[in-house]
């Protein structure tokens, strides 16, 4: 809830409708978070976490479907880094069709 200025007016304003919108809203406000050093930190931390230890492919399955399919046909590696590549590339395919590329 740090920050409203960055979603206070994209929310509702019952407390509990914001704590909800926040949670789940489709609105990409992260993005105002990503430069702030308690949020770098958190990142570079879990990626060397990540990085240490082998993911379990069922879980890449759950959360990441289509990387765990482009493992599978050998067009991906189970590699932290790798993985959120590609999660971010759907996205991009995504746009890129919606422009009619």
């Amino acid at each position: 809830l740090d920050e409203p200025q960055y979603w206070k007016k994209y929310y509702r304003t019952g407390f509990n409708d914001s704590l909800l919108d926040i949670r789940y809203s489709l609105s990409d406000r992260i993005r105002y978070y990503w430069p702030h050093s308690r949020i770098k930190n958190s990142v570079e931390t879990m990626m060397v976490n990540l990085e240490g230890v082998d993911i379990p492919l069922g879980m890449i399955s759950q959360y990441l479907p289509k990387q765990f399919e482009r493992i599978q046909s050998g067009e991906l590696s189970a590699i932290p880094h790798q993985l959120i590549m590609d999660k971010i590339y759907d996205v991009l395919r995504a746009y890129r069709y919606g422009c009619a590329e």
